[in-house]
């Protein structure tokens, strides 16, 4: 036997041995089955939601735990029963239909994700690479306005929206968004701040200006976090019906014709359980494509922090 075959038996035997010793504390076997407990019943009521989606109400009512009578109906009546009032701009009443509604959520959120990414990446970069006074200042306006309750946010911006005249479009949504005060841009600043100047440095030896460095050098090195960013404001912003309701209320998106669908009368519940279930699935997609990206960023961000 070789001497490095040994070695690594040898160490095989130590390993087994110092692991073998270790004995796993109470404490965590009592919170594993805490977590275990917590996450049955976080999953508990969307088990049932998602059950009662491909089932018809009269067979869900019977029995909400059966697994049987599984049917799409459903999912078919939404493409004609998911719908949304609206007033269009010669007065007269216009409706959406799921079509129209999918097509305005992807704008809001795609638009307003992209916004909400790249805002704070300019800013955090600028803030880092150019530091003084103004910078400091911008840095710690962040801090205190995320810190400070903002009373009367909503109102302002609508009035403000009404008068640039951008109010109820997808496009005045995201001028709305296109800001930096936001926790992005904290992570943004801190994740330049901690880059070597050599890439810098090289970069103008070779004759790059400002311009050239931050497209070509520094975008590719921030493209990962700015991915995660993305990915984490599309989430929200696609479930979010509060904007479309104050700022876009001639042009609904999804989520606020959910909302209206759900005070429907008439509406049964595994209608409604079928229609979330749908504007579920791009986030749910979205999340288990990505899932590891999110892990080892935030895995990283807590070693680097």
């Amino acid at each position: 036997m070789s001497v490095k075959l040994k070695r690594e038996k040898e160490l095989g035997k130590h390993n087994k041995h110092i692991s073998g010793n270790i004995k796993e504390p109470k404490a965590a076997k009592v919170i594993f089955v805490f977590l275990v407990i917590y996450a049955v019943m976080l999953l508990f009521p969307y088990t049932i939601a998602l059950n009662g989606a491909f089932r018809s109400w009269g067979s869900f009512t019977d029995n909400i735990f059966a697994l049987k009578d599984y049917t799409l109906d459903n999912f078919k009546r939404i493409f004609t029963e998911f719908t949304y009032p609206v007033t269009m701009p010669d007065g007269t009443p216009g409706t959406y239909y799921f079509g129209g509604l999918l097509l305005n959520s992807v704008l809001y959120a795609v638009g307003c994700a992209v916004a909400s990414s790249t805002c704070p990446l300019i800013v955090g970069y600028c803030t880092a690479r150019f530091p003084n006074k103004f910078s400091k200042f911008i840095i710690s306006l962040v801090y205190v306005l995320i810190a400070l309750p903002i009373v009367g946010k909503v109102g302002s911006e609508i009035e403000m929206t009404q008068k640039l005249g951008i109010y109820n479009s997808v496009p005045g949504m995201w001028f709305l968004k296109f800001h930096f005060l936001g926790m992005y841009t904290l992570i943004y600043h801190a994740n330049f701040k901690t880059m070597a100047k050599e890439y810098f440095e090289a970069a103008y030896m070779d004759g790059a200006g400002h311009f050239t460095i931050f497209f070509k050098v520094m975008l590719p090195l921030v493209s990962k976090t700015w991915t995660i960013c993305f990915l984490l404001n599309f989430i929200s912003y696609w479930s979010n019906y509060s904007d479309a309701l104050y700022f876009m209320p001639n042009t609904p998106t999804l989520a606020l014709a959910l909302l209206n669908f759900n005070k429907l009368p008439g509406t049964s519940e595994t209608m409604q359980m079928a229609a979330a279930f749908m504007i579920a699935v791009p986030s749910l997609t979205l999340f288990a494509l990505f899932k590891d990206k999110f892990v080892t960023n935030i895995q990283t961000g807590g070693i680097k922090g």
